[in-house]
């Protein structure tokens, strides 16, 4: 039977993941620009087979799966990376909750690097109709949502690396191309009040935050909300019980409008640790947004984070 409360329920989950691979090229930012518009014709070339990866990850059918006519693959200009911004792809079937993705390719200017990230979240419609959408994500739907979104970034992510090397190899045949790793940024917005009396509080500055941790009751809330947002096997009591050098905290505050429209200062709390050629970086924090907009700009900002120094 579905619990109808509405304590401790994900308002939305948001996925980034990111394959990070070494290219033995110049990227200079005259030759970024170049490969990428080089990855933007096979990009496009390939649109479809992208599409069928899509139809393949997720457990919805093809004409099911639909693009945002509207947005075409374009080129962008960050500070420190030319990127390859593909249109949002996302799902469209009555009586189920739908995914929204966007696909985009990052050459790294100072690094010599390439980042092939897919973002992967709830479709804004589920969110909107959030009675709705309740019913669905709660108790034991969630687990079963959680991980197609995170095989759909995965299989996403590695699709475009796969692309990214038969791109380039086409122009230059014995080019070396190394994978990395990859970056796993997982946000999940809740409605608990708990979290909220915890991370929001007035006194809750960047440089304190750790004093969260160290307190039984805060640190129980804060472990609660990240084992239950969360559906793996990783050993999450393990990483709060053990003092490790390669285990970090960060605490992001955001500005938000909560469904009023009125402007919030919200902190989203970030644990951060490796798992083998990974680096997980899971996010909690209280999200009173119309369309969970905590969980989507507190992961591109943990990505471009990341993105600098990795």
């Amino acid at each position: 039977m579905v619990n109808s409360s509405k304590k401790n329920l994900l308002v939305r989950p948001v996925f980034r993941k990111a394959t990070l691979s070494k290219i033995a090229l110049n990227l200079s930012e005259e030759y970024a620009w170049k490969y990428a518009k080089l990855f933007k014709r096979h990009y496009n070339d390939s649109f479809d087979e992208y599409l069928d990866i899509l139809t393949e990850a997720s457990d919805f059918n093809a004409n099911e799966i639909n693009f945002d006519q509207n947005e075409k693959i374009r080129i962008i200009k960050e500070e420190t990376a030319v990127v390859v911004d593909g249109p949002r792809v996302f799902s469209k079937k009555e009586n189920s909750v739908n995914f929204d993705s966007r696909l985009c390719t990052a050459f790294c200017t100072e690094e010599r690097s390439v980042k092939s990230w897919m973002r992967v979240s709830i479709h804004y419609d589920d969110i909107q109709d959030k009675d709705n959408y309740y019913r669905k994500i709660i108790d034991s739907e969630k687990t079963n949502i959680l991980q197609s979104l995170d095989q759909i970034a995965n299989r996403c992510s590695e699709w475009s690396f796969q692309q990214l090397k038969k791109c380039l190899r086409k122009k230059h045949n014995d080019i070396n191309i190394s994978l990395l790793g990859h970056l796993d940024i997982k946000v999940f917005g809740t409605d608990d009040d708990d979290l909220n009396s915890v991370l929001n509080k007035p006194e809750n500055e960047e440089k304190d935050f750790k004093r969260l941790l160290e307190k039984p009751k805060t640190h129980n809330i804060i472990k609660k909300n990240i084992i239950n947002s969360h559906y793996s096997n990783i050993s999450f009591e393990k990483i709060f019980e053990e003092e490790k050098d390669d285990v970090f905290w960060m605490f992001l505050p955001l500005n938000i409008e909560d469904s009023e429209g009125i402007a919030r200062l919200r902190n989203v709390l970030f644990l951060n640790f490796p798992d083998g050629n990974t680096i997980k970086s899971i996010g909690i924090g209280f999200d009173d947004s119309k369309l969970g907009d905590l969980s989507m700009i507190s992961s591109l900002r943990m990505a471009r984070w990341f993105g600098k120094r990795v």
